[in-house]
């Protein structure tokens, strides 16, 4: 395999103008795909065969109609209510308050039209009213549907009283409740007008005296992830490189690479949403990985480059060399990481085989780009590759017999002479670190608490 990274290396350092056209025109061909062929990511997973699984595939099943109930697709925000210290919201003025904030939520246009039923106005035979209504007035409603089902069923009615307080959005002291509000379009449609408009709604509740608590995915911008996090990585390791080589030419050229690499990569998966069903997060871990590998596989070659450059005067033939020799570790390396990520198919679950298979193939464009690219970019930049020089700072190759041993050269060659020392140490820390750490508190408990009574009914008049 040597002779044939060999022969690529030196292809692509001599081609140089013909392989950077081919990457840049396939950078720019994803970049038109990813325009007019993606589609929508999403934002929900499951887990098939899991009990938890069976119960939503069972609910969705009975109860279709709720459907739309899943956190990580409708569009919804919760409003939590708290009575003052001393007071409950069974009180008129605090329940006066909520139908005072949830007149104010009715107004606001992305609520869904059942949600903005007059709730005095009674469903059609068969349906359920999806109006809004305080919690009390909902657990109202829950005791005197569950008391007529247990007098008809025969049910004991305690019993009954606390699965209803179970379902109940309002707590066993009556001091806490909520309102779920459903809103129309796509978790990613949520603006700052609407995030202003619950925010008023909610504070017409707390000038009245209640605490109103916002939460859900309609009270917050849902924000495209990436871009920080990868920015520090970048600016992390060119650190690492200008130190390494000394030299701002030759540190740049493993980020160019990445760059070019990750571009490809993440476009190629965008493009698959137009045809697949993919997770949000499938492009996040596909950019992280590769952008990781790519600067990793980069700094191989360009390293070897260097020490070839000892060797010869023949800057193509250190190029074939650099790929030949360090572009062994780099395919196998590759290839290893390729086959961890796919392997996680066999786990059987979707989200996470889809994160592996964006992830290998992120990985796959990395070695691709270290193998040829690269080698294009040493061409292209000649003899000024370890141009700009930086100041105070002193690289030297490794490999030349003349550097001085440093210390991790030191500990290198102690390790190599004494190696029973170190092996022992660590077979005998290793088990330490898998030994359980006391954790009482983690504990689940044996049995469930006691059921709590149920919150007060208000007496009919």
């Amino acid at each position: 395999m040597a002779t044939y990274l060999y022969r690529i290396g030196k292809f692509a350092y001599r081609r140089k103008g013909t392989v950077l056209s081919i990457w840049l025109t396939l950078l720019v061909l994803m970049g038109v795909g990813a325009a007019t062929l993606s589609g929508p990511t999403n934002d929900s997973f499951s887990i098939p065969g899991t009990p938890a699984q069976q119960a939503q595939d069972l609910m969705a099943e009975r109860f279709p109609e709720a459907a739309g109930s899943d956190p990580f697709n409708s569009l919804s925000a919760r409003f939590v209510f708290a009575a003052p210290n001393g007071q409950t919201l069974t009180d008129p003025a605090n329940e006066a308050a909520m139908d005072a904030v949830l007149d104010k939520v009715r107004g606001i246009e992305q609520v869904e039209p059942a949600a903005k039923a007059d709730p005095a106005t009674p469903p059609a035979a068969g349906e359920r009213s999806a109006a809004l209504v305080n919690p009390v007035v909902a657990h109202d409603g829950l005791i005197e549907m569950v008391t007529e089902q247990a007098q008809e069923s025969g049910k004991p009615l305690n019993r009954a009283l606390a699965d209803a307080q179970a379902l109940s959005s309002l707590s066993a002291d009556a001091t806490v409740g909520y309102v779920d509000v459903p809103f129309s379009g796509e978790v990613t449609d949520v603006t700052d007008d609407l995030i202003a408009e619950i925010d008023a709604a909610a504070k017409v509740g707390r000038d009245a005296g209640l605490n109103v608590q916002l939460s859900g995915s309609a009270a917050q911008v849902q924000e495209a992830p990436g871009g920080t996090t990868e920015l520090i990585g970048m600016a992390v390791a060119a650190v690492v490189l200008m130190i390494t080589f000394g030299s701002l030419v030759a540190a740049g050229l493993p980020l160019i690479s990445a760059i070019i690499g990750v571009g490809i990569g993440s476009l190629g998966i965008t493009i698959a949403t137009g045809f697949t069903e993919l997770g949000s997060m499938t492009p996040t871990l596909a950019i992280m990985i590769g952008l990781a590998v790519a600067i990793d596989y980069s700094l191989f070659i360009v390293s070897r480059f260097r020490h070839e450059l000892t060797v010869t005067d023949n800057r193509e033939e250190a190029a074939g060399r650099a790929v030949g020799t360090a572009g062994s570790a780099v395919v196998f390396a590759g290839l290893t990481v390729i086959i961890a990520l796919v392997a996680l198919r066999v786990v059987g679950i979707k989200f996470l085989t889809d994160m592996g298979m964006a992830a290998g193939f992120s990985v796959f464009i990395a070695v691709l780009i270290a193998l040829t690219f690269l080698p294009a970019m040493l061409g292209l930049f000649g003899s000024k590759v370890f141009a700009g020089r930086i100041p105070f700072v002193k690289a030297k190759d490794p490999e030349s017999g003349s550097m001085q041993p440093g210390s991790a050269m030191r500990y290198a060659r102690w390790v190599a002479r004494v190696p029973l020392i170190p092996s022992s140490a660590v077979c005998c820390c290793s088990p330490c670190s898998r030994c359980p750490r006391p954790a009482s508190s983690w504990r689940c408990p044996a049995r469930p608490p006691a059921t709590p009574p149920p919150a007060p009914v208000r007496p009919t008049t």
